[in-house]
């Protein structure tokens, strides 16, 4: 007669992933994200994270161009999630909230918009997943603050274990003064602490991941 095993091995239990909410019509669990950024030595690194940490610059600036009759794009930022340690499906309606200004000098006019690309990135090749952009700015005084709220619809989208989730913010301008280049300025600080942007500084994404029954 055979010899009955002492112990019983278990099943391993899967990762609990936790949600900021859920929104029962899309049947997806939404994950709230903060733009931030770490500066080491001389390096700065764009964070998407859900952590609301300080940030190492609360603002960051964008310099336009003199005298620019179209729409330029003066500035690109990768925003980075940790590389994923499961994979995930992402799925929904994805939203954010950015705070930004455009400053200039009196008597001349400067427009701008910001766009928001969500984008795969494995370490070698970036894919672009979607796109959304804000409302155009126009500015004609010293300076305008906008809270942008956009948002936009993600299909179902698979990002393997050792993916990284990344959220591009690009900024696009234009500039009719002849003599002095204005800026552009968006918030990346989770404590919302107020730099030259009155309004905040705590620009949020809220990213929408399938719920698998």
């Amino acid at each position: 007669m055979g010899i009955l095993p002492t112990t019983i091995p278990q099943q391993a239990e899967s990762p609990l992933i936790t949600f900021s909410f859920t929104d029962v019509a899309e049947g997806t669990g939404i994950q709230t994200f903060f733009l931030a950024n770490t500066k080491e030595d001389t390096t700065t690194s764009y964070l998407l994270t859900g952590n609301e940490i300080y940030s190492n610059d609360q603002i960051e600036t964008v310099s336009l161009a003199i005298d620019t009759s179209s729409f330029t794009k003066f500035g690109d930022f990768d925003f980075d999630t940790s590389v994923l340690n499961l994979p995930r499906n992402i799925r929904g309606t994805l939203s954010s909230n950015l705070f930004w200004s455009i400053q200039k000098a009196t008597g001349f006019v400067c427009q701008g918009y910001i766009i928001l690309k969500l984008r795969k990135w494995d370490g070698t090749t970036e894919t672009e997943v979607t796109s959304v952009q804000s409302e155009t700015v126009t500015s004609t005084q010293a300076g305008v603050e906008q809270i942008s709220a956009v948002q936009v619809l993600v299909s179902d989208t698979h990002f393997k274990k050792g993916d990284t989730i990344r959220l591009t913010v690009e900024v696009w301008a234009k500039n009719t003064d002849p003599s002095n280049q204005g800026t552009i300025k968006f918030g990346n600080d989770p404590q919302n602490r107020i730099d030259d942007i009155s309004e905040g500084s705590k620009s949020t994404v809220y990213m929408p991941f399938r719920i698998d029954s």
